[in-house]
Order: structure tokens, then sequence, then C-alpha cells
């Protein structure tokens, strides 16, 4: 402690420049000095321990954060790790049912191509029986069992169109959500290496030089997530993409009854046609063999009126010189001379035999006008039963040669 000479200058003795401090001073210095180094020593322990205290706790707090960091980065590759095997296990599922409806979109395709053979068979048939003539232009059973088989046809080609069209909308949808999963787990297998090797990463003994720390790196990205964020949007994913899978395997079942049930249904109608032709074509045969049988009698009938307008017209002529005969006896008689013209038997039996051989000629006359007017209708009739021949010939031509075998040659596979 700075203090003046002259506060300890003592009366009676010389002033002497050497002597600047008192015996007081002194000791108080001295305890002053005894004082400070204990205080500050006192000071120093303290620090000491103080500090042995805050190293060992804040070792043990550094190692605790870091065990909890480490716990926690364990946790969160296991957490990131599970979604990523859950998305890849989606993935090759979401893959699986393309696979699956790419086949049945092919097979779809081909039995609506498969359609289109027997459409044309079917316009050719009613094309074809269009040709037939006169009464057989009938809407007969193989017309209505044609035409219902054109109406299904058209209808199945209908609803494999609307299929495929549904197949495709349902793969874009999965391919959607696998694309999705992808994404995320690229995301995720990114993340995961970051942070294995940011879990697998130790502090060095000292910190490089140039190590400098950025106090922005404790202020939160903008576009980051929180957790929960996080997981909600992970869980959609997965979600979305088991959703579509469900649609896929609930749908493929529907695809392969529509395929089923139209090649049974297809299969089933095309036989439906073939036996209807068939029991028409034996109906045709049948009417045909009979239209044959009587025009066989109508023209043994037409043989047996012409000899009996041959056997009329003789019988006829047989008549004739016998009425003439009659008639010159009847005229010779008028010549005698007086008294003797006198009506007698003879006149009367020569003018009943007159009489008998003119209601014969006129009998014979009337039933030869009717035998004329029979055979006139038997040539109709034999005409008519020769143009329904033939039009039976045409209609079986027509079912057998052309729409039988057309249906025949049709095929339906079961895609």
């Amino acid at each position: 402690m700075a203090m003046s000479a002259s506060k300890f200058r003592t009366p009676g003795f010389p002033h002497s420049k050497f002597l600047q401090h008192s015996d007081h001073d002194w000791k108080f210095n001295n305890t002053y000095q005894y004082n400070l180094a204990d205080s500050d020593c006192s000071k120093s322990e303290s620090v000491v321990v103080e500090s042995e205290r805050l190293c060992q706790e804040t070792h043990e707090r550094i190692e605790k954060y870091k065990t909890q960091v480490e716990r926690k980065f364990d946790q969160r590759i296991a957490d990131v790790d599970y979604w990523r095997q859950e998305g890849d296990k989606y993935i090759a599922k979401l893959q699986d049912c393309l696979d699956k409806l790419a086949h049945l979109k092919t097979r779809l395709k081909k039995a609506e191509e498969n359609c289109k053979e027997p459409i044309l068979a079917c316009k050719k048939a009613m094309m074809e029986r269009d040709k037939r003539l006169g009464v057989d232009m009938v809407q007969d059973k193989p017309q209505m069992e044609i035409q219902k088989y054109h109406v299904f046809l058209e209808d199945v080609f209908t609803i494999l169109d609307k299929t495929i069209q549904e197949v495709e909308d349902q793969m874009i949808s999965d391919r959607a959500a696998k694309q999705r999963l992808l994404r995320d787990v690229t995301d995720k297998q990114a993340a995961l290496e970051i942070d294995t090797h940011a879990s697998s990463c130790r502090p060095e003994n000292l910190a490089s030089k140039a190590f400098k720390f950025d106090p922005q790196l404790m202020i939160p990205e903008k576009a980051s997530l929180t957790l929960a964020d996080w997981e909600r949007t992970t869980r959609h994913n997965i979600e979305k993409a088991e959703r579509e899978v469900k649609n896929s395997w609930d749908f493929i079942p529907r695809v392969e009854e529509i395929l089923a049930r139209t090649y049974s249904d297809l299969t089933r109608q095309r036989l439906t046609v073939i036996n209807a032709l068939n029991d028409r074509i034996k109906e045709l045969f049948e009417a045909q063999k009979n239209l044959e049988q009587r025009l066989a009698r109508i023209q043994k009938q037409v043989l047996d009126i012409e000899n009996t307008i041959l056997k009329l017209d003789q019988s006829m002529d047989r008549k004739y010189p016998s009425i003439e005969l009659a008639s010159n006896r009847m005229e010779g008689r008028r010549q005698r001379p007086r008294h003797e013209l006198c009506r007698d038997m003879v006149d009367v039996e020569l003018e009943e035999e007159v009489r008998n051989l003119s209601l014969t000629l006129h009998q014979l006359k009337k039933q030869k006008s009717e035998a004329q007017e029979m055979l006139r209708k038997l040539e109709q009739t034999r005409l008519a039963l020769q143009k329904d021949i033939e039009i039976k010939k045409n209609s079986i031509y027509i079912d057998q040669e052309h729409c039988l075998n057309v249906f025949a040659n049709v095929n339906h596979i079961h895609h």
C-alpha cells in the first residue's frame, strides 16, 4: 500500500530518504500479503476443485449426450431402415402386380382380337342368309341365334375393351405408387448412408485448425419436415402402395372371371348357332324330301290326267260315228212317202239314242274340261313344287356350305 513519507516521519530524528515506511506499515503489509496469499490460495483451491468437478461433470454430460446421440442414431437408423425395407417390400409387390396386370392386358387384347373373326362370320352368315329365296326368307331359329351371337360378340368386345382400359388405369396407379416409393426408398437409402457414416464417426484428439463452428447450423432448414410429418408422409406412401396392391389383387380375379365367363358364353352360343343350323338343315332336307315325294306324285298324276284326257278324246271319237249314224238314219227316214212318215218306235228309239249320245258327249266333254283344268292345276303345283325344291336346295347350300362351315371354322380360345 502506497503512503506519503511525511505521515510516518518521527519527530526528533533527522529525515532519511531511505526510511519510507514505518514498522506498522511493514507489519500491515505482511499481514495484507499473508491474507491475500491465503485468500488466493483458498480461491485457487476452490477453482481447482470446481474445475476438476466441472471437467468431470462435463465429461460425464458429454459422454451421456454422446451415448444419447448414438442411441438416437441407432433408433433413427433402425426406423429409416424399417421403412426402407417396407418400401422395398411394397415395390416388389407392386412390380409383381404390374407384371400380372401386363400379362392380363395381353390376354385381354388377344381375347378382344379373337372376337373380330366371329363378328365377321356372323355378318357374312347373315348376308348369305339374305340370299335365301321365297318363303325361306324367314326369321327362323338359326337367324335369331346368329343375331344373338353377333350382339353378344359386340357386347363382349365392348366389355373387354373397357376392361383393358381399367387394367391400364390400374397399371398407371401402380406405377405412380411404385415411383413414389422408389423416390422414398432412394431418399431413405441416402439418409441411411449419411446417418450410418455420421454414427460411425468418432471425435479426434484435436480439432483441425481449419475448424470453425457455423452458428447457422443451429437454425433448422426451412424445407425440413417435422418427425410427425416425415412419418405421416412415409406411412402415406406405404398405405397408398398397399391400397394399390389390394386393388390390383382384387382386380385380377375379376378379370380372370370375365375371361372365363366370356369364353364359356361365346363357346356355348357358337355351339347353339351350329346346332340351330344343323337342325334347320335337317328340316330343310326333310322338307325337300317331302316336296320331292309330292312332286313325284304330282308328275304321276299329270301323266294319269294326260292319259285320261287322251282316253276321253278317244271315247268321244268313238261316239261321233254312232251319233252320225243315228243322225243319218233320222234324216233318211224323213224321206218316207206320205202316210209312211209316221212317228213310230224307230223314231222314238233313234231320238233316245241321239239324246243319249249327246248327253254322253256332253258328259265326256265336261269331264275332259275338268281333267284339263286339273291338269293345269297339277302343272302349276308341279312348277310351284319344283320352285320350292330349288328354294330348299338354295337354303341348304347357304346354311350348309356358307354358314355352317363359317361357324365350324370359328375357334374361341380361353386366353
